[in-house]
């Protein structure tokens, strides 16, 4: 099994005290014959994927070498749920909700009522990862299961097992946009739109918001009239800018109130409501967000302007990109590439020269977008050639993300980098680009000594060509003529 990307970043972020609810792919099993090394063991590996001092990707293989193991790595993962230590609890609830057994279910509904908010956020999180895998038909017995009970009456474990079932319905319809997962969604989230859980009512507007018809606005106008939670209310108004209804007078009622709020996120979230139901005016107090004296404010009015395509606010946008945060800047670049915003090529040829990594290679691949290619890849391969890992790490992303075939050579030297994440970023890199040369550094890379790199490489080959090259050097060769790759 193969973490996606996306997978990897929850992973962390869920180490680092810094849980969200991601839509991210399902992962891949581990070849057949690939196990853990013999002197390993289920619980020497969950110390190993819940030691902090390794290097992410070095846990992240420790924790699918566990999962590998199947009904033998149960037991320590349920004595891993009451260790004393909270990082190896943690780790504990993250690869439960990976683990393909049944069993793994009941001992994350058991952990919930853990009086820890963060422990039962990951655990929620965790639901929805193993839910994601169910077929949609399960899903909605789960969904329909009882479904005569109010939510406030049910017990604790059935509406937050109900509610990660919608949440994964959620991510499938997100995924194949399905009008009969929109139709079979629509009468359970309206009923958890009453539960008393937040996150609950949170997900269950978001759901709406993937529905349609004057039954789900007129409960979502409803949810905000009488919605005191800030998260709930921003969730609304995320569905109804969505679902883009007409704006009438009663709904106009509701909405004044909200761009009013104590809370500039509400503010936020309500303009961009507003601007889907047809109010043009809205869009004016989004940009105006960009200068408030909060970087989170500011942030979010980037994003939400990069989401809606605003094209009258290029110009506030194209300001931003000189915004003293550097998160700010690249909200603001991302948004100008989405809307492939040709007024702003001088901003962003400005931003190539960003003082932070990260900054310059979301402009490159802003420009790229927009088509603009010259004099974009050879500041980024600069910068993969530079002596700060984290610099190099952006531009290697970035050449990938550009398919920079320039850059081959480049990327081919830094994945035998010293630093992990960097030869990582590199090997991503090159199977991104998938040409010729770049696969024959893929093969190169299966002989690195590092595993992480090692597995990098050949969990990708194995995507891109669709043929495992196995464990034995001796094998690559003929594996890579037999596939038409050309010689490292």
């Amino acid at each position: 099994m193969r973490f996606s990307s996306e997978a990897r970043a929850w992973w962390c972020a869920c180490l680092f005290c810094a849980v969200t609810l991601p839509a991210v792919s399902s992962s891949r099993e581990l070849s057949a014959g690939e196990k853990p090394p013999p002197a390993t063991t289920a619980a020497s590996l969950l110390q190993r994927a819940a030691n902090t001092k390794l290097h992410p990707r070095e846990r992240d293989l420790a924790g699918r070498q566990l999962i590998a193991l199947g009904q033998e790595a149960m037991s320590v993962l349920s004595a891993g749920l009451t260790d004393k230590r909270s990082i190896v609890q943690q780790t504990a609830i993250i690869l439960l909700g990976e683990i393909r057994l049944a069993a793994a279910e009941d001992l994350l509904l058991a952990t919930h009522h853990s009086k820890n908010m963060f422990t039962a956020r990951l655990v929620a999180a965790a639901l929805q990862r193993r839910y994601e895998r169910l077929p949609e038909t399960e899903l909605l017995r789960r969904l329909r299961q009882n479904s005569s009970a109010a939510p406030q009456a049910e017990a604790a474990n059935a509406v937050i097992a109900r509610a990660a079932a919608l949440r994964a319905l959620l991510q499938k319809h997100d995924q194949e946009h399905d009008p009969a997962l929109s139709q079979a969604m629509e009468g359970e989230a309206l009923r958890l739109l009453k539960s008393e859980h937040q996150s609950v009512r949170q997900g269950a507007a978001r759901a709406l918001g993937l529905c349609a018809g004057e039954r789900v606005t007129k409960a979502l106008l409803t949810c905000l009239s009488a919605e005191s939670e800030p998260e709930v209310i921003k969730a609304a108004c995320q569905a109804i800018g969505r679902i883009r209804p007409a704006l009438d007078e009663s709904a106009g009622e509701i909405m004044d109130p909200l761009i009013r709020h104590a809370d500039p996120f509400v503010v936020l979230e309500a303009c961009a409501a507003l601007h889907g139901m047809g109010y043009g005016g809205a869009n004016h107090g989004i940009a105006l967000s960009l200068t408030n004296s909060s970087a989170r404010v500011r942030l979010r009015a980037a994003e939400i302007l990069g989401e809606i395509k605003d094209r009258a606010s290029v110009e506030e946008l194209a300001r931003a990109t000189q915004d003293r945060s550097w998160r700010v800047r690249m909200a603001a670049i991302r948004a100008l590439g989405r809307m492939k915003a040709t007024g702003a090529v001088g901003p962003l040829r400005q931003a190539l020269k960003d003082d932070h990594a990260e900054v310059r290679a979301q402009a490159a691949v802003a420009l790229q977008g927009i088509g603009t290619t010259t004099g974009v890849v050879w500041p980024l391969v600069d910068d993969l050639q530079s002596d700060r890992p984290s610099r190099q790490t952006a531009a290697a992303r970035a050449l990938g993300r550009i398919r920079a075939t320039q850059a081959v050579a480049a990327l081919t030297k830094t994945v035998s980098h010293a630093d992990l994440e960097l030869a990582c970023r590199s090997v991503e890199a090159l199977a991104a680009i998938d040409s010729g040369p770049a696969r024959s550094s893929l093969v190169r890379a299966l002989a690195d000594t590092r595993p992480v790199v090692a597995h990098t490489a050949r969990d990708l080959l194995r995507s891109l060509v669709g043929s495992d090259p196995g464990s034995d050097p001796k094998a690559w060769p003929g594996w890579a003529r037999k596939n038409s790759i050309p010689a490292p």
